[in-house]
């Protein structure tokens, strides 16, 4: 776990445990997306939002948010992946888009 990071997301004035990311790519991420006004965290609420129309304030949308994650990826065949993985799988996978979509990469 030494090459992971946590993503964690604010909700009710507490720090949740998202998902674990490879840190060399959360740190170009955070260094080139991220400021004070706008953490790791609140990027992964807004894609919640945008991909499944669900707002992250609480603990019960936050983990039914998981929950639509999770259930998305299985359909893909690769049964060996862990809940954890698929959140880290599609958390990646939304980074890779945002810096596309900025032209980043």
């Amino acid at each position: 776990m030494n090459n992971r990071a946590k993503i964690l997301i604010r909700i009710e004035d507490k720090y949740k445990h998202f998902c674990y990311i490879d840190k060399k790519t959360l740190k170009i991420f955070t260094h080139y997306f991220c400021s004070t006004q706008k953490t790791i965290g609140d990027w992964v609420k807004e894609w919640i939002k945008e991909e499944f129309g669900i707002i992250v304030n609480t603990a019960e949308t936050f983990e039914e948010a998981k929950k639509c994650i999770r259930t998305k990826y299985p359909s893909l065949g690769n049964t060996r992946t862990d809940y954890h993985g698929w959140l880290r799988i599609w958390a990646t996978e939304k980074i890779n888009m945002e810096e596309a979509r900025s032209g980043y990469k």
